[in-house]
């Protein structure tokens, strides 16, 4: 809850402050210490939804869970549009991600690993901590449609069919 507080707060300056010319992107510092720089569109807009932290503009939209996120500011610094995307980086990082029954299994993650799945929209669909390095998605309760399963740093696009 505080953390959704300094986003909110965080928000009410974006109106603000993002007009300066000084500013080229927004820099999200996550808990891992990890930053995401989100280059400054046409019309950005801050909000929170269902847990996510979302930047929207013209260019797309990036979604970031809520809990990840420690601070965030603006920067003179570019940013990467790949992010627009929800893509950063398409490295598996080690983890396996396969089907078991009706379920989507992503294993061999660190412990207590956060876990991400959004519609290729930016959407949240479902977010959770992997319990001793797996992490299940009930397959049955999505749609067919692209999916975007982040974690950690790295995030893998998936193509559900029925």
């Amino acid at each position: 809850m505080r953390n959704s507080l300094h986003i909110l707060f965080a928000m009410l300056l974006f109106a603000g402050l993002s007009a300066s010319a000084a500013y080229r992107s927004v820099a999200v510092e996550r808990r891992d210490g990890s930053k995401l720089f989100v280059n400054i569109g046409d019309g950005m807009t801050a909000g929170v939804d269902g847990g996510m932290l979302v930047f929207s503009c013209d260019k797309g939209r990036v979604s970031i869970p809520c809990d990840e996120v420690w601070h965030w500011t603006f920067s003179a610094e570019v940013g990467d549009d790949a992010v627009w995307s929800g893509v950063s980086d398409v490295a598996d990082g080690g983890a396996v991600l396969v089907r078991e029954g009706g379920n989507l299994v992503l294993r061999n993650l660190a412990k207590c690993e956060r876990v991400a799945v959004t519609a290729a929209d930016g959407a949240a669909v479902l977010s959770g901590v992997a319990a001793d390095g797996v992490f299940t998605v009930p397959s049955e309760t999505l749609s067919a449609g692209v999916y975007i399963v982040s974690y950690g740093s790295h995030a893998v696009k998936i193509l559900l069919g029925r």
